[in-house]
């Protein structure tokens, strides 16, 4: 796409770190459009478009791309929604599946219709059992009975092989505008705001899928986190009910990001409490760091109050059983917050 192209802000976080602060503050700024906290997980998650670049062009087979393409159609399908739950459609004006199926077709060099072991393992257990073991006896025995000794295949369906190798980056770039395009068609805003288009950790490689990416990553004390989910949130994808596990989880979950040597000018990493004790510190921050000003910034506090978020810190101090927070402040020194 020749032309304007949006200049796009993502926030990325560990899961429960806060990292809507980002989506809700930018809402309040005039040349800003803020999808507000709903995920954009498709670019990053298992079989998205960082799985596709490994199959494509890292772990090359000639069956990898077929079950990579396959899958990442699946994402698209789920992604796109149904009219009960509409999900990605309803931000992207209907275009979601549409402009992600060309995506697709611009990285495919042939398909045909055909069958291989792979599609069998995509499919649940009794259409499975059905489509690869009944139907090939019933055709043989019924269907083709002078055919008896002939191998008789399971129903075909389309395979696909790709090797894009150079154009990848550039079709999926490509791909990134023109979804963000139809968004703001008329450029009324220079900045598109999603929440967790990319991970908190291997930056780098996501950069490459766009013309203009800024990352703001956002963490928060572990204390909080443990105590927050298990008095109040419940998630089962935080191991909170057990607190070993929960110690060794959040360590490892930061090493990951550790030692990566990451570009200022495209990443930012800041603490969920010095976003609020340290609210105008932050904010020129994110002036500097995303190259907006204070002028823009016409709804002050509207959407993120510091007033009100200073609430949902040491929040770990009413915690009823304070030798579990002794002993997360105990093993997760470095990431607990000292000014609380």
């Amino acid at each position: 796409m020749g032309g304007n192209k949006h200049k796009i802000i993502t926030c990325a976080g560990y899961g429960a770190t806060g990292s809507s602060v980002v989506t809700d503050l930018l809402k309040e700024f005039d040349n800003c459009y803020s999808t507000g906290d709903y995920e954009f997980r498709f670019i990053q998650d298992y079989e998205g478009i960082s799985y596709l670049e490994s199959a494509l062009l890292e772990n090359r087979h000639r069956l990898n791309s077929d079950i990579a393409i396959r899958r990442f159609k699946k994402i698209i399908d789920y992604h796109s929604g149904n009219f009960i739950f509409p999900r990605y459609e309803r931000f992207f004006n209907g275009k979601f599946k549409e402009i992600s199926y060309r995506y697709i077709d611009k990285l495919v060099d042939v398909s045909w219709k055909g069958y291989w072991e792979h599609h069998a393992i995509d499919k649940n257990a009794i259409v499975r059992f059905f489509c690869y073991k009944i139907y090939p006896r019933i055709k043989k025995i019924i269907i083709n009975p002078s055919e008896r000794r002939a191998v008789i295949q399971p129903p075909k369906s389309r395979i696909y092989f790709s090797y894009p190798e150079d154009r990848f980056y550039n079709a999926t770039k490509e791909y990134m505008q023109e979804l963000f395009h139809v968004i703001d068609l008329n450029f009324k805003y220079e900045y598109l705001v999603f929440d967790q288009l990319v991970p908190p950790a291997n930056i780098n490689r996501y950069l490459n899928y766009f013309y203009d990416l800024k990352v703001v990553v956002i963490d928060r004390d572990p204390r909080d986190i443990f105590a927050i989910n298990e008095m109040y949130e419940k998630e089962s994808w935080i191991p909170s009910h057990d607190l070993d596990v929960y110690i060794k989880w959040f360590r490892k979950l930061r090493q990951q990001a550790e030692g990566e040597i990451e570009d200022p000018k495209n990443i930012m990493r800041v603490k969920f409490e010095d976003t609020v004790i340290k609210y105008d510190d932050f904010l020129k921050e994110i002036y500097d760091f995303i190259g907006i000003t204070d002028k823009n910034h016409i709804h002050k506090r509207q959407y993120f109050n510091p007033d009100i978020s200073i609430k949902n810190i040491g929040v770990y101090k009413i915690y009823p059983d304070q030798e579990k927070v002794r002993i997360i402040e105990q093993e997760l020194k470095e990431y607990c917050y000292d000014e609380v």
